[in-house]
């Protein structure tokens, strides 16, 4: 087997997972927690919330939402793994940790319509902008550029047909995700 032929294994282990991981998830809390599994989404200035942070992109209101995440998760993913697989996982952990602490400190307080952030937006919006930013850094990468533009458009054009309360969390799903990503694109190009 040939050495591209072995990532492209690799890569398809490692997206198929965690996108295993969060239809299961989203499954298990549907049909049998009743959606009781929300609950460990990030809670904005609360110190309970700050779980989240880890198992946010994991949880899903429905299936609707669980799609709209997954496509562009696997897209993007691949994209950030063809430059190499450990940038995938240092710009996930960045997305993950910035993105979602930065969503923790400046997202709305718990109130009647909204309580805990859960998707996995700021890891997809993470991803989009660390592509344009690498792009940035190093303008040799314009293609990955294009594809990040192409998929993030597409992205937003079926996040913004979701319920009204999915854009009501912008700060922490575009904004923190989106600083994440360019924090990432800078340390893996100083690489």
């Amino acid at each position: 087997m040939t050495k591209t032929a072995n990532r492209n294994i690799t890569k398809i282990q490692i997206l198929g997972a965690l996108v295993a991981l969060a239809w299961g998830v989203t499954t298990l809390d549907i049909y049998f927690y009743h959606h009781e599994l929300l609950q460990f989404g990030i809670l904005p200035r609360d110190p309970i919330g700050l779980r989240g942070i880890l198992f946010a992109p994991f949880l899903h209101s429905n299936y609707t939402h669980l799609i709209v995440d997954t496509i562009p998760f696997v897209a993007l993913g691949w994209l950030i793994m063809e430059q190499a697989i450990a940038n995938f996982t240092i710009v996930s952990l960045i997305c993950l940790v910035l993105g979602g602490s930065s969503a923790w400190i400046v997202g709305p307080a718990a109130d009647s319509s909204f309580v805990y952030f859960i998707g996995a937006a700021p890891l997809i919006n993470g991803y989009i902008s660390y592509l344009f930013a690498l792009y940035y850094f190093d303008r040799r990468l314009w293609s990955s550029a294009f594809e990040a533009l192409a998929i993030g458009c597409a992205y937003w054009i079926v996040r913004t047909n979701l319920p009204a309360i999915e854009l009501a969390i912008w700060p922490g799903s575009i904004l923190c995700g989106c600083v994440g990503g360019i924090w990432a694109a800078r340390l893996v190009y100083r690489k």
